[in-house]
């Protein structure tokens, strides 16, 4: 839908986050004139300071919002597609559409590479951005990153780098030009309300892409039918590769690991898909991969917090479901260890997780949040056993003292949680910045957790 057709039509913004407010402010740009109405679920008392004048503003669940009202539903990305409220609308003839999709059917100038993924999103897109920057190209780097996409409308590029999550894909009709898809494996399911719908929710953007560009390696292929654009594969067995000494272009070196600014195997795979799609949008790779040691690393990932009392601590809150948990550990592998898990519950297994560690178990392990009670009952059922104890405590602060009760000098502490951060804190980079806040304000004696093994 093209911005010309909300003029006049009575519309809401569903979602009064990053994306809703700034597609209030493109309506505002673009209509000065037409008021809208802002939906959210959470209460406030007063209107925000981007509200203007002529808008309703409506707080309260969706459930208790006659959405029917509107000729238009604008939603966030947050908002559920699949409620019972979204549904009832559409089925009275409501258009249902997304900020993220407005922007593809203005669609500007420059070629898109549009990256998704269930891990690994953020850092390949600007590792993407960063090397065909340093090849000379003009880009704009947008999307679920941190720049919503419709503020960039009006802006050039010669290339748009666009990180989308499923929550963005899943009503989605667009035609990038080159769409990289990381890896997949089961993340919100709460939202998606099945493992399959999330899959095919996430493999969509790939269906109408000019080039397609996949990880050789995943088990799952069937989806790759639907696709009518080129295939290319990154990986470990085609493609751009990495194995235990470097990067590859066929048989020629492209980086030895020592060179790569990001630790672990599920990184050397990233920097093999940037590689790759860089290539795709006219950037040699061997030019490009000597651009990589330049890149800095996005923070709450693997991101080094510094040392107190002798212990390294490492801030990973970006770490959402357990396999991102498990790639941390295994790149960190060989140190000395204690790892923080838990938070929000969303149902997921933890049995494969357990049986993981018995090849790679941290020297501790402290559960916490609402998963934490699951998460310490099925590592125990597992047989898992840190040689430092497993832990259970109720919340970050006493996870972090715990952590420095259980961990000697020489060892490191790892913040990885493996779930979402809400309700306890808005996302996942607040919960890094408290963990670090935590590790700031570290007393100089170390004092027991509250938790018991």
């Amino acid at each position: 839908m093209r911005l010309t057709e909300l003029q006049g039509r009575k519309i809401a913004i569903l979602g009064l986050g990053r994306e809703g407010l700034a597609m209030r402010d493109c309506l505002w740009r673009a209509y000065p004139d037409q008021p809208v109405t802002l939906i959210d679920e959470r209460d406030f008392t007063r209107p925000h300071k981007r509200f203007h004048a002529r808008d309703r503003w409506l707080s309260g669940a969706l459930e208790d919002q006659d959405l029917t009202q509107f000729d238009i539903l604008i939603k966030s990305p947050g908002i559920g597609l699949y409620r019972g409220p979204i549904h009832d609308a559409k089925q009275a003839g409501v258009a249902v559409i997304s900020s993220t999709q407005i922007w593809f059917s203005e669609r500007p100038h420059g070629q898109v590479v549009a990256v998704t993924g269930s891990k690994g999103k953020s850092t390949t897109s600007a590792l993407i951005a960063h090397l065909l920057s340093a090849c000379g190209k003009s880009v704009m780097l947008a999307g679920n990153i941190g720049v919503p996409l419709i503020s960039t409308l009006g802006r050039q590029a010669d290339t748009w780098v666009v990180e989308l999550s499923s929550y963005q894909i899943a009503d989605l009709e667009a035609a990038p030009d080159i769409a990289l898809l990381l890896n997949l494996f089961p993340e919100h399911l709460d939202w998606h309300g099945s493992e399959q719908r999330y899959y095919a929710d996430k493999v969509r953007l790939l269906h109408q892409a000019g080039a397609v560009l996949v990880n050789r390696d995943m088990q799952e292929s069937h989806w790759l039918d639907a696709c009518r654009g080129e295939i290319h594969y990154f990986g470990q067995t085609g493609g751009i590769h990495t194995d235990d000494r470097g990067l590859y272009a066929g048989s020629r070196l492209l980086l030895p690991h020592a060179d790569i600014p990001l630790l672990g195997e599920h990184n050397r795979l990233n920097c093999c898909a940037a590689l790759a799609a860089a290539d795709l949008a006219g950037c040699a790779p061997e030019q490009a991969a000597g651009r990589i040691p330049t890149f800095q690393p996005l923070p709450h990932r693997l991101q080094s917090v510094g040392q107190r009392h002798g212990v390294h601590w490492i801030n990973d809150s970006i770490a959402t479901a357990p396999q991102a948990s498990l790639a941390a550990l295994g790149a960190l592998g060989g140190r000395s260890l204690t790892v923080l898990l838990g938070g929000y519950d969303r149902g997921l297994d933890w049995q494969f997780f357990a049986k993981a560690l018995a090849d790679n178990c941290p020297e501790g392990i402290i559960c916490m949040g609402q998963n934490g009670p699951l998460i310490h009952r099925v590592l125990s059922r597992n047989g898992v056993a840190p040689a430092n104890g497993l832990y259970l405590v109720e919340d970050l602060p006493q996870a972090v003292a715990q952590a420095m009760a259980a961990t000697a000098p020489g060892g490191t502490v790892l913040l990885s949680p493996g779930a979402p951060s809400f309700p306890e804190f808005a996302d996942f980079e607040q919960r890094g910045r408290a963990f670090t806040d935590l590790i700031n304000t570290l007393s100089a004696h170390k004092e027991p957790g509250n938790g018991a093994p």
